[in-house]
């Protein structure tokens, strides 16, 4: 019979492992983390803190077992699928089997189906639980699983067009890999490799489903939908014919019907909704502005899931985190919020379900990402939520005051920052307090490498561009300034690569300009958000008098030391001086 001391040790071992993770000691963390985890794996405090520790560290494999598990716990709600893509990574990382397996898929003679150990091995990868749930709820960041992938479907295409995907088995005899690997390539934005024999035989592919869309099975569908996305592919086609094939959706297995969920139902339901958003400025100085035709073209980020816990005042979350001495006079119980340039609505939900809220305001100047953040606002029931087209410059003249303003990966697209922020202080109260984004000068070194190579080589930005520049970046020497790029989650996805080197304007920040700026500006620091506990041991180790870490002159002595502190942006807390 368990004793209460056995209760109280998986509380025990997260208390330690995030101590260990707050001292940067990881490996100790991951220690004590999964054994709580194995203990008690219902528990949404364990499950949290563990994700959260092997979305941001490498090097480990963890036993099958513990992917079921950790797969289980989260089809159950409440996480972002997306931490759980570096697990996948992990798993798979310079991984012989997967080599050995698209190597057979690369040279399987057209028509002739694949050896039977192959499609077995393919089967145990991509149909484990865990990978499953990231090819069709997140982005794979997993290179060799990209590798496989696309390999796959190449081996798919080639087999329609020697004989009919209808009359065969999917190549792993698992009816769930063709659409989660379709499901992928819509979240990735098609950003897999294809080359010019693929593209006859997608066209083709294309018109035969076209022809008689009523016809074609399931199998063919996610083959279609692997390399085109429905919505677009089905634009052409008669209403009753798209009604028709959706009544015949809800037949279908699972992953189909999520397939086509996310392919057709929430596009369609979007370009609804964006005629009808409300515009809350005069839009003049962005109906023509190149950042808003970037993120209609590019919505980011395309996401699936988010984590959500529950409301706490948001006087307690900057507690929390923050010595008390930098902190403004926060009141107490629910605050208003305000998220300027929400884009697709991740944030919106995260931190608007994370803080106790009363209104939630959140604007964007794109009517493609708002229309996305709307549906998603809705599926998660934010009925304190309101969105709306507005231009941040213009924010200024509202009869109104927030407590608490988001404004993260805005101002820096900005052609004068001071105005887009002079304009949020409008809507501040000498309590409120901004969370604010802004690029990195040090942290951007491979960007602006692109961004250079870009210019040089004359790339526009087509999708065919981006694949190309991913081409590129992959076969360079590990020491190129270019290739840390691959590091980043953003490389994984069209928008996400997009919005990482394909900027048409920024601005970026030191912490001795971000000094300046907040000073011009009457704004105090309050501190970075989440900096993580290896940067903290060194930064006190440097500095042990300033316990706050809150002192701006001290992070740009420490980035000069560590220029890769801040990985593309700095995050960081502030208020109006007094």
């Amino acid at each position: 019979m368990p004793t209460e001391s056995d209760s109280q040790k998986p509380l025990a071992l997260l208390r330690e492992g995030l101590s260990n993770v707050g001292k940067g000691d990881y490996k100790a963390a991951l220690t004590n983390l999964l054994e709580a985890f194995a203990l008690e794996p219902g528990n949404h405090d364990i499950q949290f803190a563990l994700f959260d520790l092997l979305s941001h560290t490498d090097g480990y494999e963890l036993p099958p077992s513990f992917t079921k598990a950790i797969a289980l716990v989260a089809r159950q709600g409440h996480h972002d699928i997306q931490l759980l893509a570096a697990i996948v990574r992990n798993q798979y990382n310079y991984s012989d089997d997967i080599d050995e397996i698209t190597e057979a898929l690369r040279t399987c003679p057209m028509g002739e189906p694949l050896e039977e150990t192959a499609a077995e091995a393919i089967n145990e990868i991509l149909g484990d639980p865990l990978v499953q749930l990231v090819l069709i709820d997140a982005i794979s960041i997993s290179p060799e699983i990209e590798d496989l992938l696309t390999n796959l479907r190449r081996f798919h295409l080639a087999t329609w067009a020697d004989a009919t995907l209808d009359t065969i088995a999917p190549a792993a005899g698992n009816a769930d890999i063709l659409p989660a690997l379709a499901c992928q390539a819509f979240n990735t934005q098609y950003v897999f490799a294809i080359d010019d024999i693929e593209q006859e035989g997608v066209a083709k592919l294309n018109e035969a489903f076209l022809q008689d869309p009523d016809a074609c099975s399931e199998n063919l569908i996610a083959l279609v939908a692997s390399y085109t996305p429905l919505n677009i592919l089905m634009e052409t086609l008669p209403e009753d014919v798209i009604d028709r094939m959706t009544g015949k959706a809800l037949g279908w297995q699972e992953v189909m019907r999520t397939l086509w969920r996310i392919q057709v139902l929430e596009p369609r339901y979007e370009t609804q909704i964006q005629p009808n958003l409300q515009k809350l400025t005069a839009l003049p100085e962005i109906a023509q502005s190149p950042v808003r035709e970037q993120y209609e073209r590019y919505p980011y980020p395309r996401w699936q899931t988010v984590r959500t816990t529950n409301s706490i005042d948001l006087r307690d979350y900057l507690a929390s985190q923050f010595d008390a001495s930098t902190l403004p006079e926060t009141p107490e119980g629910p605050v208003n919020i305000l998220f300027a340039g929400c884009g697709t609505g991740k944030q919106v939900i995260s931190l608007g379900r994370a803080i106790n809220s009363k209104n939630i305001l959140a604007f964007d100047i794109s009517a493609t990402s708002l229309a996305y953040a709307y549906r998603k606002t809705q599926e998660h029931e934010m009925s304190n939520a309101h969105l709306a087209l507005a231009d941040i410059n213009l924010v200024g003249t509202w009869d109104a005051t927030f407590d608490f303003i988001i404004c993260t990966g805005v101002l820096h697209h900005l052609d004068d920052v001071s105005k887009g922020l002079n304009a949020l202080q409008q809507l501040a109260k000498p309590s409120t307090s901004l969370l604010i984004a802004l690029y990195s000068e040090r942290g951007r070194k491979a960007s602006i490498a692109a961004q250079t190579f870009i210019k040089e080589k004359g790339l526009g930005d087509t999708l065919d561009d981006i694949r190309a520049i991913r081409d590129h970046i992959q076969a360079l020497p590990f020491n190129h300034p270019m290739a840390s790029i691959q590091k980043s989650q953003d490389f994984f996805s069209a928008s996400g690569l997009h919005d990482y080197i394909f900027n048409k304007s920024e601005l970026r920040y030191t912490p001795a300009s971000l000094k300046s700026l907040l000073a011009d500006h009457g704004l105090r620091f309050i501190g970075f958000h989440s900096i993580r506990g290896d940067t903290k041991q060194k930064y006190q180790a440097l500095f042990p008098s300033d316990t706050a870490m809150a002192d701006l002159d001290n992070w740009e002595k420490f980035e000069q030391l560590h220029p890769e502190t801040f990985d593309n942006m700095m995050q960081f807390w502030c208020c109006a001086q007094g």
